[in-house]
């Protein structure tokens, strides 16, 4: 039977295995998975099968690569095993157990299509005022224009490779239909 999403959210590590060895073990199931994984599906799908303690220091870096979160599990495994983290799975519970008829998610399979949803703790944005100073506006008037690197390719090149990758998709608008806002000029 050929491995699909559904199997691989439900691997787990193996007590006696190191993190690497997971992580290869996955791997390979993942390159037998129909339709193939993006890169992104890929990491995502493979956070969601970790415990404590990698779950919790790794979370956060859900956007890095898989063999980014490899290096950071084994260097997650090395800590705890130096003593410097807690494993994370104590025999202390910190909320009573649920009764095993009781259920929390639910949530519908599809085939091939099933993507899981991992939900951090929220952005705390740090905003801090500074009064404006007039010697900006006079810096800023004579800096030169910035330059930035060109890239090796023209912006067709580029738009086409980013729409293969599923990374961007176009966005088509409906023609602006009466009654037109005042800005708007028909005529050009």
């Amino acid at each position: 039977m050929t491995p699909d999403r559904l199997t691989l959210q439900n691997m787990k590590k193996k007590q006696n295995e190191s993190f690497r060895q997971y992580a290869q073990r996955w791997r390979e199931v993942v390159t037998q998975v129909q339709p193939p994984l993006l890169e992104k599906e890929t990491t995502m799908l493979f956070i969601n099968t970790l415990k404590a303690p990698f779950i919790n220091h790794i979370l956060g870096s859900a956007t890095k690569s898989f063999s980014d979160i490899v290096m950071s599990g084994e260097m997650i495994e090395s800590t705890v095993k130096s003593g410097k983290i807690d494993a994370g799975e104590s025999s202390k519970r910190l909320a009573p157990r649920k009764k095993e008829s009781e259920v929390n998610n639910v949530g519908a399979y599809n085939k091939g299509y099933s993507k899981p949803i991992t939900v951090g703790p929220p952005k705390t944005v740090t905003t801090s005022f500074r009064a404006p100073q007039r010697q900006e506006s006079n810096q800023r008037l004579n800096k030169e224009k910035l330059q930035f690197t060109p890239i090796p390719m023209t912006y067709k090149k580029l738009y086409q490779s980013l729409f293969d990758a599923h990374v961007v998709s176009p966005f088509y608008l409906k023609p602006m239909q009466p009654s037109y806002p005042k800005w708007y000029d028909t005529n050009a």
